[in-house]
């Protein structure tokens, strides 16, 4: 069973910058995301990622490895 990704988010079109705490708070609210540790949080940046992580987001460092991304995104079992 293939992986759906129900939102995408940019920074730079929310208007804030990473890795500032108001960046991810921002993306949080703006899914109606009560449970931040159900956001998969995806950089390619290794501070951005522990500043997600600090706020409770489940974060994958991405540098390149497509089963990476696709491990991450299966749900937990």
């Amino acid at each position: 069973m293939g992986v759906v990704m129900a939102h995408a988010l940019y920074s730079a079109r929310l208007e804030v910058c990473k890795p500032a705490p108001a960046t991810y708070q921002h993306a949080l609210h703006t899914l109606g995301a009560v449970h931040p540790e159900r956001v998969l949080f995806v950089d390619d940046r290794a501070d951005n990622c522990s500043a997600a992580r600090r706020l409770g987001l489940r974060t994958l460092h991405y540098t390149g490895r497509p089963a990476d991304l696709e491990a991450a995104m299966l749900p937990a079992g």
